[in-house]
Order: C-alpha cells, then sequence, then structure tokens
C-alpha cells in the first residue's frame, strides 16, 4: 500500500490494519415490509429530513440532471488501445524489468492524451401561477322626460285570422258540440264519434197483454257552430218490438226482426216499402177475423188514415199523406170487436186500426208489417244518413251557438212485453270540428 495516504486505524501506510468484517444480518429492516410497500416507503424515505432522504433525493436528482456520455467503440481512442494491449511487449516491455518488476516513467505517452468535456444541470421544476384581476367600473346614467298629453288619439287596424287548435282528438271534439236530449232518453253515452243513445221503457200498460202499442221517443241533436257535419249516419238500431226512426216529417228507417210476407202487397194505398209511412199498432180483434183466437197485436205501416169499406180496410187516397203531420197517438190500439174505427187527427186514445164486419181481408194485410210477441226484440244495423241542422261557419269571436233538429224513435210493442218500448239507437258523426280557436291576427297602430 506504498504511496497511499493513511485512512485511519484500518489502512495505514503501507499496511491494512485489521480485518474488515463485511456487514450481514439475517432481519433487515426491509424484511417484514410486504411487496405492495416498497414503492411507499420508498416514498416516506424520499420526504425524510434525514442524511438517508437526503442522500436519495441527491441521487435521484443526479441521474434526473446527469447528461448521458456518448462513447463510440469505434473511435481512434480504442483503436490505440487495442494496438497496446496487442503488442504490450513491444510497447512497454522495455519499462519494466523482470527480476524487480519495477517500471520508469517512460519520456512520451504511449498515446495521445484526449479530452471530453460534460455540462450538468441542476434539476428543474415547473409552476404555474395565476394572475387574478379585478376591475370594478361605475356607471352614471342620464334621462330626459319628454311630457305628452292626457289624451291622444291612436288608430289601429286588426287583421281578422283565426287559426284552429287541434289538440286532442276529432271524436273528443265532436263529442264536446253535440248536445242529445229528450223524453224517455235514458243515457248517451260515446265511443269515439259514435253516439249511443238509450230510450227507456214503458210502464206496463193496465190492458190485455194481446194489445198493440205505440211509443215516441222524442229527442233532438243539437249542433254547435264549431262543428261542421259531413255525414250523419245512423248505424245500428236496438228495440223491445218493432222500431222506426223519423225526423219530424220523413222516415229514415224501420227496423224488425221478421217481416210479414204480405207486407206490401195488394191495392191502392198499400205501402211499398217499410219507410212509406207511419209505424202504428193494431190489435186483431177475436171473432171473424180470426176465428176462435184471442186478440193479435201487430206493427203495421201506413201511409194514410185507414177506415172500414165494405168487408175490407182500406186506404182513405183522399185523406192526409203522413207527411203532413198526420199522426195516431201514442198509447194502446183498441181492441176491436164488431165496431169501426179511422185513423184521423185522433181526439179519441183509443185510436187504432179496426175492421167491423167478417169477410174476405182483400188488401188489409198488406199493411201488416210484423207480428209482435212476448219476446219481439229488434237488432239492425243501417247507413242511413240523418239530415242536421248546422251553421257553415264558426264564430270565434263568440260564443258557441247552437241549431237543433228533432227526431223520434217509433217503437211499436206488445203490452205485456217486459222492457217493451225500450230502444237504443247508434249514430256516428264526422266533419270538421274545431275546440278552439287561436287569434293569429296583427294589429296595426299609427
Amino acid at each position: 500500500m506504498n504511496g497511499t495516504n493513511g485512512t485511519g486505524d484500518t489502512f495505514t501506510t503501507g499496511t491494512v490494519g485489521r480485518v474488515v468484517t463485511p456487514y450481514r444480518t439475517d432481519t433487515p429492516a426491509e424484511a417484514g415490509l410486504r411487496e405492495g410497500r416498497f414503492g411507499e416507503r420508498i416514498d416516506e424515505i424520499r420526504q425524510e429530513t434525514n442524511d438517508q432522504g437526503r442522500v436519495l433525493r441527491a441521487t435521484e436528482d443526479s441521474k434526473a440532471v446527469r447528461p448521458e456520455a456518448d462513447i463510440d467503440g469505434q473511435e481512434a481512442l480504442f483503436d490505440d488501445a487495442n494496438w497496446a494491449h496487442e503488442n504490450a511487449d513491444a510497447v512497454a516491455g522495455k519499462y519494466f524489468t523482470a527480476e524487480e518488476g519495477q517500471c520508469e516513467t517512460p519520456s512520451l505517452p504511449v498515446s495521445d492524451p484526449m479530452d471530453r468535456f460534460c455540462e450538468s444541470f441542476p434539476a428543474t421544476a415547473n409552476r404555474s401561477c395565476d394572475i387574478v384581476r379585478k376591475i370594478r367600473v361605475d356607471r352614471t346614467d342620464h334621462y330626459r322626460c319628454d311630457t305628452r298629453p292626457a289624451t291622444f288619439v291612436k288608430i289601429c287596424e286588426k287583421e281578422v285570422n283565426w287559426q284552429c287548435d287541434t289538440s286532442g282528438t276529432k271524436g273528443s271534439c265532436i263529442r264536446d258540440n253535440i248536445r242529445i236530449a229528450g223524453t224517455g232518453v235514458d243515457s248517451v253515452s260515446w265511443n269515439g264519434r259514435t253516439a249511443t243513445v238509450t230510450f227507456r221503457a214503458v210502464s206496463p200498460h193496465p190492458r190485455p197483454v194481446d194489445s198493440g202499442a205505440l211509443v215516441r221517443h222524442r229527442f233532438t241533436i243539437r249542433v254547435a257552430d264549431r262543428f261542421l257535419p259531413s255525414s250523419v249516419i245512423l248505424r245500428r238500431g236496438k228495440a223491445r218490438g218493432v222500431l222506426q226512426v223519423t225526423s219530424e216529417n220523413d222516415v229514415l228507417a224501420t227496423f224488425a226482426n221478421t217481416q210479414a210476407s204480405g207486407f206490401g202487397a195488394g191495392g191502392p194505398g198499400c205501402p211499398a216499402t217499410p219507410t212509406a209511412g207511419w209505424l202504428v199498432p193494431v190489435t186483431k180483434a177475436d171473432g171473424c177475423w180470426v176465428a176462435g183466437a184471442n186478440p193479435e197485436a201487430w206493427a203495421a205501416v201506413t201511409a194514410r188514415p185507414l177506415t172500414a169499406s165494405s168487408n175490407n180496410l182500406e186506404s182513405a187516397l183522399t185523406g192526409p199523406d203522413y207527411r203532413s203531420g198526420w199522426d195516431v197517438p201514442q198509447g194502446l190500439a183498441g181492441t176491436i170487436v164488431h165496431r169501426t174505427k179511422t185513423y184521423r187527427v185522433c181526439e179519441d186514445p183509443g185510436c187504432g186500426i179496426s175492421r167491423e164486419e167478417c169477410g174476405p181481408a182483400g188488401h188489409t194485410g198488406c199493411h201488416m208489417y210484423a207480428a209482435l210477441d212476448a219476446n219481439a226484440y229488434v237488432n239492425r244495423s243501417s247507413i242511413r244518413q240523418m239530415n242536421i241542422a248546422s251553421y257553415l261557419r264558426a264564430d270565434p269571436e263568440s260564443g258557441k251557438r247552437w241549431k237543433s233538429s228533432t227526431f223520434f224513435a217509433r217503437v211499436v210493442y206488445r203490452t205485456g212485453q217486459s222492457g217493451g218500448g225500450w230502444a237504443q239507437l247508434a249514430i256516428e258523426f264526422d266533419g270538421a270540428c274545431c275546440n278552439r280557436f287561436n287569434d293569429i291576427g296583427r294589429e296595426l297602430c299609427q
């Protein structure tokens, strides 16, 4: 160790003073760390202020800023080194003696010295800063008022322009602009655009159960000016008995479960169709008309009053037509036993069709539309148009205006029938409907 300075009692000049025992321990401080704690422990050491923390931070900072030396293995320095190694005896042998192992410093170096320069930059950190400027502005407003007269003339023109609010369904709009009511109307229900009108049955009559009877259910259909009908269709008719639907002076439809085979066949005055006259009750008397039988209840169709002529019931061809307002009263058709009654503008509550004597029936049977029994019931579909009054234009600036049309549901039934006189009509409505209007007109003023 000649030529070295002393390093304490371990290394002295020329000798090693004592044996240095290698460091060894079976329980290092890190032995108890879990695998996942190594990173956390390194972070803890890095934050400490002792020597261990300062050494770790200095080492990491040195590595971060230390430049990498780019050494080229092919440069001239390595060529000289390789050549000197391969020619060691020729180059350095003369400087050593085998006997003593000493060398002398040569006067010239083996190779030319070469300098390499490195630069080290201190560790840097980037920090961002916010500059907050507070600006306050003072504002001063000055106002000037002009005095105007208290009263002045303003001329405006209003453009009349309305737009229909189409929210909601057509069915709900039609329902809001139709009113159906009348005597005997029990209920009105709606399904979309179709109204179902139900009429009450008639209380039993204190008369023989074989008598025919008539009830006229009067009802009105009122239409608001918000609805312009394009079609009003009678879709179905139901009744306990035989049913006829009429306006005030016209027959729309007549319904029976079974039509008599002889209906419409006969001489002058016989109805050609079930809508060619009023539906009226008839009671056939026992005796010669139906020999040995009790009175029978029938529904007949006749355009004019019937009267007895010779042995037959015949039409009074010169009498009033049913469109003139002629009709029979509601209630029972009198039981006919050897006496004659006539249809007329009736002052007798028992007016009915009758015959006086036995004999050939002639054309009398042509009026008999359908026989009435204790279970007479009709349920028929229809596509008959009903003409109702309505406004052609709505007036959005005013309340709803209404127009009314009158109709009748005539039911001829047997007096002893349960629920006799009950009826139900299904009426379908369609057309343009507007429940609410929006004013979109502009106002221009000068």
